[in-house]
């Protein structure tokens, strides 16, 4: 999965975010007001994991991840890598955004 996210220009409605999963774009929104002075920047990286609902979790649960990357340009999916599209486009098309 990759993401990518440009800041609106201050005060206008022109942020960006979109994301892909095995290369093929599944989110995109490019009209995001995310700041309205230049003094706002992106400063860190943030994964967030948490199980869905109101009630807490009957077990533990464990995520692994790997292949973590932070870039300024595309990247594209690594090659030779087993398709998530399969299983993550559903949840990520019910997930809208407004």
């Amino acid at each position: 999965m990759e993401q990518y996210l440009k800041m609106n220009e201050p005060g206008l409605h022109n942020g960006v975010i979109t994301a892909w999963v095995d290369g093929h774009q599944v989110f995109g929104k490019n009209d995001i007001m995310f700041r309205t002075v230049d003094s706002l920047k992106i400063e860190q990286i943030w994964f967030n994991f948490y199980h869905g609902g109101s009630a807490v979790s009957p077990y533990d649960q464990h995520m692994f991840m790997d292949n973590v990357v932070i870039a300024r340009s595309y990247i594209g999916p690594m090659s030779g890598r087993k398709s998530t599209l399969s299983f993550l486009l559903p949840v990520l098309l019910d997930n809208k955004v407004e």
